[in-house]
């Protein structure tokens, strides 16, 4: 059994589909580098995750737990994911 399970997972703003049917899974106690150019989706995914945000379609599983399946999602402050933003944007100054 995969830690991380994603499934089909598709995210739209108005026309713009940020991600088209994304299927990933991280076994447990290994490592991921969500990797690829400006504009295809790693910010999205990570959001999805964190539960910032909810997908269209497709679902997501942490440890057996089903944290979002299509738009019905675990709240952001019940996933018990941390988040820690790119160092330019904890401190602009």
């Amino acid at each position: 059994m995969s830690f991380l399970e994603i499934g089909g997972l598709h995210k739209q703003y108005g026309p713009v589909a940020a991600l088209a049917g994304v299927d990933l899974n991280v076994a447990s106690g290994s490592r991921t580098a969500i990797v690829g150019p400006s504009g295809c989706g790693k910010t999205t995914l990570l959001r999805l995750i964190a539960g910032f945000e909810a997908p269209d379609q497709g679902h997501i599983t942490l440890d057996g737990t089903i944290l979002a399946n299509g738009g019905a999602a675990v709240p952001a402050y019940r996933r018990g994911i941390g988040v820690v933003a790119q160092d330019g944007a904890l401190f602009p100054h």
